[in-house]
C-alpha cells in the first residue's frame, strides 16, 4: 500500500534554467504535481504537459532520517526547465528492490504513458535502478552512470563494493538490470573503462541498443567528473531534449578532466617512482 503525501499544482519559478542547458523560456508553465510514499521509497512527480518525461534514481547516498521531501535527483534543473519527471527516493539505500516500487508505478501508470518519449536517468544504484526499471517504465533512452549489472553475490563475485548491499536479496524481478532495458532505442552508460569492477558489470550489460562512453581514469565517479570537467550540460541536455552531443563531451572531457581531483590522484598513482613521466603528469596537470 502506498500513501499520497501531496498532490498539487505548482506555480512557475523564476530562475528559468536557460542559461544553464540552453532550454527555451516557458517560465509561465506551471506544474501538476504529486508525491507519493510507499515503504521505502518515496515518489515525486512533476507534470508540465511536454510530451518527454524523465524518471530519475537517486545513488547510494548517505540520508538523514525525515528528508524525504528533500529534492530528488535531478529534480532542481528539470523544474527549472519545464521538463516532466519523476524523482524516485528511497529512505534506505536498497537498489531499488522492495516490491512496493513497481506498484507506484503501476499507480502512476496513466501519467507515464500519457508521453510519447520516456527516458531514465541515474548513477551508480540508481544507474543500476536505470535500466532495471526501463522496460517497465517503457524507456526509450537511459542514461546511467557507473550503473551494476545485479549484486546477486553468486553472479558477481568480483564485487567488493558496496558492503551495505551484500544482505540484500537480489534473486527478485528488478535484481538484475540484464535483460530489462530491450525497449529502449539508446542506452548510454557512462564509466571509467579502466576501473575494473565497473568495466565487468558493463560487459555484462553490453547489447545492441547499448552506446559505452568512457570518462577515463575517474574511478567510480562518471557523474561528478563529468561535472567537475564541464561536460555534464551536454548529458543534461541530451537527457532533457535528445541528441546527445557526443563529440562535445569527448572533446571538453580532455581537457576539462584535468580539474578533476580523482582523475589527477590516479594519473599520479600511475606514474609514481617513474620522475621522467612524474614531471610530465605535473605539467598537464599544471
Amino acid at each position: 500500500m502506498f500513501k499520497m503525501l501531496r498532490k498539487f499544482s505548482s506555480s512557475p519559478l523564476n530562475d528559468v534554467a536557460e542559461n544553464l542547458v540552453g532550454s527555451p523560456n516557458i517560465s509561465h508553465v506551471s506544474s501538476e504535481n504529486v508525491v507519493l510514499q510507499a515503504g521505502n521509497y518515496t515518489v515525486e512527480g512533476y507534470f508540465f504537459g511536454q510530451d518527454r518525461l524523465v524518471v530519475s534514481f537517486e545513488p547510494d547516498t548517505d540520508k538523514k532520517p525525515g528528508t524525504e521531501l528533500r529534492p530528488g535527483w535531478g529534480s532542481t534543473v528539470l523544474r527549472k526547465s519545464r521538463i516532466s519527471h519523476i524523482c524516485v527516493k528511497p529512505a534506505v539505500s536498497d537498489w531499488y528492490q522492495g516490491a512496493e516500487l513497481a506498484g507506484i508505478f503501476g499507480h502512476l501508470q496513466e501519467r507515464i504513458s500519457g508521453h510519447s518519449r520516456i527516458v531514465t536517468y541515474g548513477a551508480s544504484m540508481g544507474g543500476f535502478a536505470a535500466l532495471a526499471y526501463a522496460d517497465l517504465l517503457g524507456a526509450h533512452e537511459i542514461y546511467a552512470f557507473d550503473p551494476q549489472s545485479t549484486l546477486h553475490r553468486p553472479d558477481v563475485p568480483w564485487e567488493k563494493r558496496f558492503i551495505k548491499a551484500l544482505p540484500l536479496d537480489f534473486t527478485g524481478p528488478y535484481g538484475s538490470a540484464n535483460g530489462k532495458f530491450t525497449i529502449a532505442e539508446k542506452a548510454y552508460i557512462f564509466l571509467d573503462w579502466h576501473t575494473l569492477a565497473d568495466r565487468l558489470h558493463a560487459e555484462a550489460l553490453a547489447a545492441d541498443n547499448v552506446e559505452f562512453i568512457n570518462v577515463p581514469y575517474t574511478g567510480h565517479s562518471a557523474a561528478y567528473a563529468a561535472t567537475a570537467s564541464g561536460v555534464m550540460k551536454y548529458i543534461i541536455r541530451g537527457v532533457m531534449f535528445g541528441n546527445l552531443d557526443k563529440a562535445a563531451i569527448y572533446r571538453d572531457m580532455h581537457h576539462g578532466r584535468r580539474k578533476v581531483d580523482r582523475y589527477a590522484t590516479e594519473m599520479k598513482k600511475r606514474v609514481a617512482g617513474r620522475p621522467l613521466f612524474e614531471k610530465i603528469v605535473a605539467k598537464s596537470l599544471s
